[in-house]
């Protein structure tokens, strides 16, 4: 039996020209993807943001990949509107990019198909729907 959330680690390096990091967990079920993080400076690693919670519905998400060379593993995801990540640091034109440690690279490539077929099923039922 699959559980019913699933979760993967992320950070994003570098956020606010290299003055922060953010770190944090992506959470999936099958009508969210959930992410949750915080922000702490890179200066002197004491301050620390609240814990920011930013859900993005299924239907909202246009494209999920995941990225894997030798040094470093990206997940990357595209919304079909720019004001549905606006809170996420780092965000460009709808897209984010989130560091995937190596250790969480087989949770990161299950994640990722789990979250495509959330998208696939949600597009059958809104197609059904219509019908």
């Amino acid at each position: 039996m699959l559980p019913e959330i699933y979760s993967l680690p992320f950070s994003i390096p570098g956020a606010y020209q290299g003055f922060a990091t953010v770190n944090g967990i992506a959470l999936i079920n099958a009508t969210e993807l959930t992410l949750e993080f915080e922000v702490k400076d890179n200066l002197f690693g004491l301050l620390k943001s609240v814990i920011h919670k930013v859900q993005i519905p299924i239907y909202e998400l246009c494209e999920v990949n995941l990225n894997t060379n030798w040094f470093s593993t990206k997940l990357i995801i595209q919304t079909r509107s720019m004001e549905t990540i606006s809170q996420i640091p780092e965000n460009s034109a709808g897209k984010i990019k989130l560091a995937i440690a190596r250790q969480h690279r087989e949770i990161a490539q299950q994640f990722v198909s789990i979250l495509k077929l959330n998208m696939a099923e949600t597009k059958l039922n809104s197609l059904n729907s219509v019908t």
